[in-house]
């Protein structure tokens, strides 16, 4: 297959769903399935670290509307936002295959809210994701800022060792690594993320199973799957009540958004 049509062709599909990254996610979980994380952000200039817990949840009807719920619990509070699947299947692991092996950026650290804004800032286009046989993939790119004002970047994504990770969630075989790199503006960010080869067996194959990387000089920080989980119907309500009770603190309208969200999908809450 030609070079520029797969990274083009990707290009295009994956900016589709960025686009539609408010209402949707890449893809699904099965229903009543959750994948718990956590995270640890260490501020060397400041001397803080702080630790936040994400966890991702698939609910929904089996033949109907299906969502993915993410819960961000951190010391000062829990935030719960809902993000719609969209219907068939995700079209990079249709176009690649079930045995996913690709470069992509770990873009699940945004739900980490130390690491906001550490993603690359590509409007339209790709957060890259390409088939095994790029095994090294770059981009550089420009941004005008207004007026004559242009910003230049750079993204670098390779593919790494296979192997066995070892996590709080247990030992996991059969994993790839990928590096990533880039920098723009006056922001730079680099590391390593071990992904699932297939869907489930170690969490969704666009979560990052382990990861570990820097932002900058001073911010160094850790991802890794601690626990999964399978609730019941009763212990999914419960779930999603308390996250929805203690979101209405934070954000009242952030709430509002997430309970009809719910909803739309079977959930009255």
């Amino acid at each position: 297959m030609n070079r520029m049509w797969v990274l083009w062709g990707l290009a295009f599909t994956i900016g589709l769903l960025v686009e539609a990254a408010v209402q949707s996610v890449p893809g699904g979980i099965e229903l009543g399935t959750g994948w718990v994380y956590r995270a640890v952000v260490e501020d060397l200039f400041r001397g803080v670290t702080r630790t936040t817990t994400v966890t991702f949840l698939g609910v929904g009807e089996p033949q109907g509307r299906q969502a993915v719920v993410v819960i961000t619990a951190r010391e000062w509070g829990t935030v719960l936002n809902v993000y719609l699947v969209p219907p068939g299947p995700d079209p990079l692991t249709a176009w690649i295959g079930p045995d996913l092996v690709v470069l992509r950026w770990p873009n699940v650290l945004d739900h980490v809210p130390e690491l906001r804004g550490a993603r690359p800032p590509l409007e339209g286009f790709v957060f890259p994701a390409v088939p095994m046989e790029e095994l090294n993939w770059s981009l550089s790119f420009q941004m005008r800022l207004g007026g004559s004002a242009v910003e230049r970047g750079e993204i670098r994504l390779a593919l790494g060792p296979h192997g066995e990770v070892t996590v709080p969630a247990g030992m996991y075989a059969g994993l790839y690594s990928t590096t990533y790199f880039a920098n723009w503006g006056t922001i730079s960010h680099q590391g390593r993320a071990w992904w699932p080869r297939e869907e489930g067996t170690a969490g969704p194959v666009w979560i990052p199973v382990r990861a570990e990387g820097t932002v900058g000089a001073t911010v160094q920080y850790s991802w890794e799957l601690v626990e999964r989980r399978v609730l019941d119907a009763e212990e999914l309500r419960a779930l999603l009540r308390d996250a929805l009770q203690a979101t209405e603190k934070e954000n009242p309208v952030q709430a509002r958004e997430a309970r009809e969200a719910l909803r739309s999908v079977g959930f009255d809450l």
